[in-house]
């Protein structure tokens, strides 16, 4: 593979990790599984049989997270230090024709950057507008007329 070629991929992958921490993941160990990506040196363990179970196993339960409303606020809060992680990860394993100083320094600064700027975007209940008091003659959003 191209050298600028693994860059993008990437950083596509870190930021997907950014909006689902364990799906790209998974994907990877698959695609280095059957051939269709070739991992950095010392990244080979993302093709195991091991990492291939924990990410399954992890996609399932953050997927299933969503459904249940206190199980979904903490894996929100778990999931931005982890799509970080998952970001560097990504971005260093398929990178292998950098040098590692390269790889490894673009993987900190674009991989981590990556993930934390979707899942720092994504709506929650804090997001909503606040409401003024009734009858209150301050109001913080203009209604539409």
């Amino acid at each position: 593979m191209d050298p600028l070629l693994g860059i993008p991929v990437g950083l596509a992958l870190s930021t997907a990790a950014g909006l689902r921490v364990f799906i790209p993941l998974l994907l990877t160990s698959l695609a280095a599984r059957f051939g269709y990506l070739t991992l950095a040196p010392g990244m080979s363990w993302i093709a195991s049989d091991a990492a291939l179970v924990a990410f399954a196993t992890a996609a399932i339960v953050e997927i299933a997270a969503y459904y249940v409303p206190w199980l979904d606020n903490v894996a929100d809060v778990v999931a931005v230090p982890a799509a970080i992680t998952a970001g560097i990860i990504e971005m260093a394993a398929v990178t292998p024709e950098l040098p590692p100083l390269v790889r490894w320094t673009v993987a900190v600064i674009a991989g981590a950057g990556s993930p934390a700027s979707p899942s720092s975007a994504r709506p929650s209940s804090a997001s909503s507008p606040p409401r003024s008091p009734p009858g209150s003659a301050i109001r913080s959003w203009p209604r539409a007329s």
